[in-house]
């Protein structure tokens, strides 16, 4: 049995910077990883070894898991083909549509096993065809900033160390729902371009660098969930009366997160946070 932990991402910025012709939006983002979100277990089959197997726990996934996606695609690269049928469980914290890409995460972690086992690299251009957050999250970058529809264009550095207080509120956000509100909302008129979004994602890394307080970050998604749900200006004020360097929505939502460097401000989040009853979950990472 092998096992392995999986990441997931925040967007400390998040810009649209312009639509594609086929349908997809381009984005500048400067994603922040979070390690051992979840965690894989894989087993090579010994016996009933005609498919492979993918179970999800403590809850199922609807749908089919992106995993079964990587496995589909892998077999039929000729570097791959001869790999064995496998036993796949993933245990699961973080439910889809919070916008951290859990998901993702877990085809990442098992993509990178998959080349180890085969001893094969992957070919080109495939981590991005089974999903926008994959790249950063298999590459592997404490902090970089993506751009395209998930392309790592710079990997970068962050000079202090935060805890991460992570809100899994009540409801969740549809990834393509969100863009088409996204798009209604600013009329394809989106308010930052790429030149523009990669200098203040620099702005907000060095800020954060230099010790001074960022507030809400920049995500152009906060100006339509913020309407569909007042309850995250409850979490920005929390953000702002805590001394948190930044806090914000990440993704497409729905999970809004503190970044926290002293143990005051955890402290002071956390009890407030508690008292929220739409607060499904409240996880802390280091």
């Amino acid at each position: 049995m092998y096992l392995q932990y999986t990441p997931s991402k925040l967007n400390l910025t998040l810009r649209v910077v312009g639509m594609r012709s086929d349908g997809y939006h381009n984005i500048c983002s400067l994603f922040y990883r979070n390690e051992a979100t979840e965690q894989l277990t894989i087993r090579v089959k010994k016996a009933n070894n005609v498919s492979d197997s993918v179970t999800t726990e403590p809850f199922p996934i609807p749908g089919e898991n992106i995993i079964s996606r990587c496995l589909s695609v892998l077999r039929r690269t000729e570097s791959f083909a001869n790999l064995p049928f496998l036993d796949v469980g993933i245990h699961k914290t973080i439910p889809p549509g919070t916008g951290i890409g859990a998901g993702s995460g877990n085809a990442a972690a098992f993509l990178r096993w998959a080349a180890r086992f085969a001893g094969a690299a992957l070919p080109d251009g495939f981590c991005e065809s089974i999903g926008a957050d994959i790249p950063f999250l298999f590459e592997g970058s404490k902090l970089a900033l993506v751009g395209d529809i998930g392309i790592v264009r710079e990997r970068l550095s962050l000079d202090r160390g935060f805890n991460v207080i992570l809100v899994i509120p009540d409801w969740f956000s549809n990834t393509r729902r969100a863009f088409s509100k996204l798009d209604s909302f600013f009329k394809g008129s989106f308010p930052r371009n790429e030149t523009r979004a990669r200098e203040e994602a620099f702005d907000v890394i060095g800020a954060l660098n230099a010790g001074r307080r960022v507030g809400l970050l920049p995500n152009d998604f906060a100006c339509v969930l913020f309407q569909e749900h007042p309850e995250y200006e409850l979490l920005a004020a929390l953000g702002r009366s805590s001394g948190a360097p930044g806090y914000g929505l990440s993704g497409s939502g729905s999970a809004f997160f503190f970044l926290a460097d002293d143990d005051t401000s955890i402290v002071h989040i956390m009890h407030a946070l508690k008292s929220l009853p739409w607060c499904r979950r409240i996880i802390t990472m280091g």
